[in-house]
């Protein structure tokens, strides 16, 4: 979480509902690159020092909404250029089953 008001009760009220560090404004860099370095460790090591799934959640989006959707919403969904959604779509071996989006 990162605040510009701090208060001792809005960083225990943070951390217990979830956040995994606390970072005030104004803040270095490296500061905020040091909490979200720990984050993803803690996220790691509770998954089981599995990666990050962001390329799973792209399969599945793409997977569920590749025929209901054209190329550039996908790309728009899901942050990535047309080119990148093109790429991993013929890497996993995805068709669509229509030729065009209305």
């Amino acid at each position: 979480m990162i605040t510009s008001y701090s208060s001792m009760e809005s960083a225990i009220e943070a951390l217990r509902a979830g956040a995994s560090d606390y970072v005030i404004k104004p803040f270095k860099n490296e500061e905020l690159l040091r909490a979200i370095s720990r984050a993803l460790s803690d996220r790691r090591a509770v998954r089981g020092a599995r990666p990050l799934a962001i390329e799973e959640y792209i399969r599945e989006v793409v997977e569920r909404f590749q025929d209901s959707h054209s190329e550039v919403e996908l790309a728009r969904m899901l942050g990535i250029g047309r080119k990148a959604l093109w790429m991993r779509r013929r890497q996993w071996g995805l068709k669509r089953n229509r030729k065009s989006v209305s």
